[in-house]
């Protein structure tokens, strides 16, 4: 089994898309003289108008989207709000200057100064892979910059692929996506499941005909791929609101403790240390 992990809310306990936009704010103020705390605001607001709209607009509506093709429909079709705000963030010039290597100093700073913390048990649980051998675990996410991403990620002790966008700093702050999606940007649910599609069929053309993924998200953008094989939501109590779409979808899904092995293909944990003690999917046998 390929593990596919989201990154923010999943492997971190908070999203790191505002600690992200912060650096890169205090760094235009540093060496560029520029204020951007109001662009970055209204950048927000302009943000959460559009997709408020949206949801008012979009039939059918939540209430009645109660299968998994509706909900997927819906999720697929917020691509275009979240490229208007990637380019209002690039209008900005909020990355403008900032290289990559700076992007990674800052994300290991950002845990190192307590802004953004690693959920418990994950610095753990992919130690204990590594020893097992595994080198099949990857980092799928949405965030801005993969060098942010190695930067947090640097951390836990133990180098893992990543998967997400990247700011082209240097250049004029633009947000581009992963190398292996021909940068096209990665913003959806229906591009986080093409890259682990690509990574499965990258494991059956090696020779691993069998290869399936077990995948550990949080929030919407992570419900085709937790839909994809087998899923482990990770949340922090039973009330999660991916928990609740999954139930509204008729998607059964329990606790670890409370889901016996080969009885479910998504379950939830509240964080690594749990998924640790509940093996669900032979995760440790490597």
């Amino acid at each position: 089994m390929h593990v596919v992990l989201d990154f923010d809310g999943t492997i971190t306990e908070h999203d790191t898309i505002g600690v992200l936009a912060s650096f890169a704010i205090s760094y235009q103020r540093l060496h560029r003289g520029s204020d951007l705390s109001s662009a970055w605001a209204h950048i927000l607001e302009e943000y959460a108008s559009d997709l408020g709209r949206h949801v008012t607009m979009y039939q059918p509506q939540e209430p009645v989207r109660i299968a998994p093709k509706q909900e997927i429909a819906f999720l697929r079709s917020l691509r275009h709000i979240e490229l208007r705000s990637l380019a209002r963030v690039q209008a900005s010039g909020l990355f403008a200057g900032i290289s990559t290597t700076e992007l990674e100093q800052a994300g290991r700073k950002a845990v190192q100064g307590g802004e953004v913390r690693i959920r418990k048990g994950f610095s753990d649980f992919v130690r204990e892979a590594a020893r097992e051998g595994r080198r099949d675990i990857s980092v799928v996410s949405v965030n801005w910059s993969t060098s942010f991403v190695r930067g947090v990620l640097s951390t836990v002790g133990v180098e893992l692929d990543v998967l997400a966008n990247e700011v082209l700093g240097p250049e004029d702050g633009r947000i581009l996506g992963p190398a292996r999606r021909e940068g096209k940007v990665m913003v959806t649910s229906e591009d986080k499941v093409d890259v682990v599609k690509t990574l499965l069929e990258r494991e059956r053309r090696e020779g691993n005909e069998s290869a399936g993924v077990v995948y550990f998200g949080d929030s919407a953008t992570d419900l085709e791929c937790l839909l994809e094989g087998k899923g482990v939501v990770v949340a922090n109590g039973p009330d999660g609101k991916l928990l609740g779409t999954l139930r509204r979808l008729r998607v059964g899904v329990n606790h670890l403790s409370e889901t016996p092995a080969g009885q479910a293909t998504v379950a939830w944990a509240r964080d690594f240390d749990e998924v640790r003690r509940w093996d669900l999917f032979g995760l440790g046998s490597g």
